[in-house]
């Protein structure tokens, strides 16, 4: 299984600048539609698997509060992303 980090606002900056960077918002679309990261894509923990993860892409996952990211990690960890954080 593919190791699963927390980082921080920072360390997604600079992972930005080095790294192809999938940002998937797992929050609800209302949630999503009153405020956003502008590359963040919104994805529903129950609609992960049909996330098109390459296998050169560093996946990071946002929340409110870090439990869907959590619940969502499991999931992305049996995809084919290169790394997976949570911010």
């Amino acid at each position: 299984m593919k190791e699963i980090k927390n980082i921080s606002v920072k360390e997604f900056l600079d992972l930005q600048k080095k790294e192809k960077v999938k940002l998937i918002d797992i929050r609800t679309p209302a949630e999503h539609s009153r405020e956003c990261i502008d590359c963040a894509e919104n994805i529903l923990v129950d609609d992960i698997y049909d996330a098109d993860i390459k296998s050169d892409e560093v996946v990071v996952l946002h929340c409110q509060s870090g439990n869907r990211t959590n619940q969502a990690a499991g999931k992305v960890a049996g995809l084919n992303a290169k790394n997976i954080y949570l911010f």
